[in-house]
């Protein structure tokens, strides 16, 4: 699902950032 994709890269990101 696209949305679970978004929301996994979304945390990939925010972990990133931290």
């Amino acid at each position: 699902f696209l949305g679970i994709s978004f929301l996994l890269i979304l945390m990939l990101i925010l972990y990133s950032f931290i």
